[in-house]
């Protein structure tokens, strides 16, 4: 069996008042309906990170973003041996002042909120792992997350 290796890049969008947004999967997603999540996605082939990940917003969100530092790796293996996700998560800045435009298909609902609010969301894994690891790791080294189910 060939293992598929993935990769995948994500905004954690900050607003002018400091909140971050998520967006929550539509009920008729396959793939964790219901859950809040981040704006991002699959790495096309010829892309760098950073470039999916100011595509995947444009295309999830309609919104447009800086891409700053990453500050968060999840590594999901809850699939090996058959495929491997490497997921990396940017800090981005919100440019404009554009109207949110979701994907029915894709997404539901957003809300702006605090970092210190996230956890009263249900969250999708890696958001989760990396809303833990933002609040509460002193070491931004220590920021990797390894799923395993």
């Amino acid at each position: 069996m060939i293992m598929k290796h993935f990769r995948a890049g994500h905004a954690l969008i900050h607003n002018a008042f400091g909140e971050v947004l998520l967006l929550r999967r539509a009920a008729s997603n396959d793939y964790k309906p219901c859950v809040w999540d981040i704006p991002g996605g699959t790495v096309e082939h010829g892309e760098t990170v950073e470039d999916a990940v100011i595509r995947e917003v444009r295309e999830e969100t309609g919104l447009i973003i800086t891409v700053g530092e990453p500050i968060f790796r999840y590594d999901n293996r809850s699939e090996l041996p058959r495929r491997q996700t490497i997921q990396i998560v940017y800090t981005c800045t919100l440019l404009g002042c554009s109207p949110i435009r979701l994907r029915a298909n894709e997404h539901s609902a957003f809300r702006w909120t605090k970092l210190e609010d996230i956890l009263s969301f249900e969250l999708i894994e890696f958001v989760l792992a990396m809303a833990l690891s933002l609040l509460f790791l002193d070491n931004p080294r220590s920021r990797t997350w390894d799923w395993h189910e």
